[in-house]
């Protein structure tokens, strides 16, 4: 098994991805790492009691700016040399939990506090199977975050997000401030 095909099992997209190699029809896979929007689903507790509440503070990633990744897409739909290629990339920087949320204060500017919990904590607060957060993702969510504690990020970095844009990523801090207003 090839390097990427790797990847794909570690994302869970394994079974997706060998479906678009196999229709004969030419493609180009993107890889992006942790979706940095994904802080907005903190923007409620940051703007009503300026802080987030979530296990893992030292748990690390490099947040991947929403408008890198449809650069690298548009880039690659619009150049040629793309198809049958495999983009896995992130942002450039990797960040513990905790920074992120400070850097979020910062763009806001105001202290947000990050508030540790347990993953048992988590679970009670989490659980919302109306909002498709059930004890399965919940417990994906622990070991995935609980994983990255004292790492560097390195699932991906922004390789080959710099050799197909020509430009390096947006940093955590960028996506932070475009996003202030969804916080404050």
């Amino acid at each position: 098994m090839a390097d990427e095909d790797a990847d794909a099992d570690e994302t869970g997209y394994r079974t997706v991805e060998l479906a678009v190699r196999e229709s004969g029809l030419e493609w180009t896979l993107v890889r992006p790492g942790e979706f940095a929007a994904n802080w907005l689903d903190y923007a409620p507790d940051v703007r009503a009691r300026r802080e987030v509440r979530r296990p893992h503070g030292e748990a690390v990633s490099r947040p991947t700016h929403e408008a890198d990744i449809a650069s690298l897409a548009a880039t690659a739909l619009l150049e040629e040399g793309h198809a049958g290629r495999t983009y896995t990339f992130a942002g450039p920087q990797a960040l513990t939990v905790a920074e992120q949320v400070r850097i979020i204060g910062a763009a806001v500017g105001a202290e947000v506090r990050f508030v540790e919990l347990t993953p048992e904590q988590a679970r009670e607060e989490w659980y919302d199977p109306e909002q498709g957060m059930d004890h399965a993702v919940i417990d994906w969510l622990l070991d995935l975050y609980g994983r990255s504690v004292g790492g560097d990020g390195a699932v991906a970095d922004a390789g080959d997000f710099e050799r197909v844009v020509g430009r390096p990523p947006r940093t955590f801090a960028q996506w932070a401030a475009d996003h202030a207003e969804d916080f404050r």
